[in-house]
């Protein structure tokens, strides 16, 4: 057990719930050495644990992580991320605010599986009647949060990947066939550092060059791959 004072920062609710992690990248290098420096600052002052407000109603927690790089079992942070529900956060915030001695006790118990554990990504395809050797990947990822809304994150782009080879493949077996294979794949380990698509391009990885996407307001047909995430208002 460890004590240590808090002061809780403003405890109003945030639009959309907790702050996003997963060690998966999207902040620049002058964010991460900020990270740097204040993580070895609240070592430094012997810091037992960081706590966030939640940000939803109902007592509900946020369910996410983060890490600096590789994998988070190898990772030695030294200093807990906790969340808080919103209405225990605010309890704190008003009896800081109110110039009151506030005491935090925790008590937190988390275990580590040994690894690596083997996961696997779903795949599936229809050959092209003309052009095989050409591709269309279709992909959604297939894993969530063990207590997030896994139904929209991502339960519906798997569904909408799964019913899109459903129809298509219907229609292939009535004689409409795609001129291009198209490749349908559901892929894991998204939350944790977008590992099933990242395996997925390193074995297709000569397959790259061959694979159509629709870039701009017209779809013009373009070959080749981007490892980027699609801006607004493009689709690939």
């Amino acid at each position: 057990m460890k004590r240590r004072r808090t002061t809780p920062s403003n405890p109003k609710p945030r639009r959309g719930g907790g702050a996003g992690g997963g060690g998966r990248g999207g902040f620049g290098d002058d964010f991460r050495a900020f990270q740097d420096a204040l993580r070895e600052f609240m070592v430094s002052e012997g810091v037992a644990a960081t706590i966030r407000d939640s940000g939803k109603p109902h007592g509900l927690l946020v369910t996410t992580g983060g890490w600096r790089t590789g994998d988070r079992a190898n990772q030695n942070e030294g200093i807990a991320s906790l969340f808080m529900a919103h209405e225990d956060y605010a309890l704190l915030y008003r009896s800081v605010q109110a110039k009151q001695t506030t005491v935090v006790e925790l008590e937190v118990t988390n275990k580590f599986i040994p690894g690596p554990i083997t996961v696997y990504n779903t795949v599936g395809e229809l050959r092209g009647s003309e052009k095989p050797d050409e591709f269309v990947v279709l992909g959604a990822h297939l894993d969530s949060w063990d207590l997030a809304t896994g139904t929209t994150d991502n339960g519906t782009g798997s569904c909408v990947v799964l019913e899109a080879a459903r129809t298509l493949a219907l229609l292939a077996k009535q004689g409409v066939k795609p001129k291009r294979t198209i490749r349908f794949c559901l892929f894991t380990g998204e939350e944790q550092g977008l590992y099933g698509s990242k395996r997925y391009v390193e074995k297709h990885a000569d397959e790259m060059a061959r694979n159509v996407r629709r870039d701009g307001p017209r779809h013009r047909h373009r070959q080749g791959a981007r490892l980027r995430h699609p801006r607004p208002g493009r689709t690939r």
